[in-house]
């Protein structure tokens, strides 16, 4: 193999001469390798949820949606109500339909569920809002469901 060389002319040839290190010897095989980010532990997943909480300011519930005896604030409730909405979309789930919108205008939404063996089976879903929150979201939802269920303009 043979080597070849380019001179560089003076503004880009480097100031310094560059050298690579020799190879270093290590105590760690080849063979041992090391996850970028390890799997969450039960121990690190409790963490990491404490972590999440601290952050959010005291939550308001807007909502518990639960089949037949869904349970909404009344400031919420008027409000939808008065959209014209249909609140049976999803038979016994009372403007269930309408939770992406409750999101994008704030609020979170919190399964309460536990398992049987390996299935799931969901109570219900808490509709809550942070604190500060509160009044932007009751400003923002009519106007998503405005652009979402609103008739467009032009049209008879």
């Amino acid at each position: 193999m043979s080597r070849s060389s380019v001179d560089l002319p003076s503004p880009l040839r480097p100031t310094t001469p560059i050298r690579s290190p020799a190879a270093t010897p290590s105590e760690t095989s080849c063979r041992t390798v090391r996850a970028a980010y390890p799997f969450p532990t039960p121990l690190r997943l409790t963490r990491l949820r404490a972590i999440a909480r601290s952050y959010a300011g005291p939550m308001i519930q807007l909502a518990f949606i639960t089949q037949g005896n869904s349970q909404y604030a009344d400031r919420l409730w008027k409000l939808l109500e008065g959209t014209g909405i249909d609140p049976h979309e999803f038979e016994g789930l009372d403007y269930y339909g309408l939770v992406p919108f409750f999101v994008l205008s704030g609020a979170q939404v919190r399964p309460q569920a536990h398992t049987h063996g390996a299935h799931v089976h969901t109570e219900g879903v808490f509709v809550e809002v942070e604190e500060g929150l509160e009044e932007g979201f009751y400003a923002t939802l009519p106007e998503i469901l405005d652009m979402a269920y609103g008739e467009e303009e032009g049209a008879e």
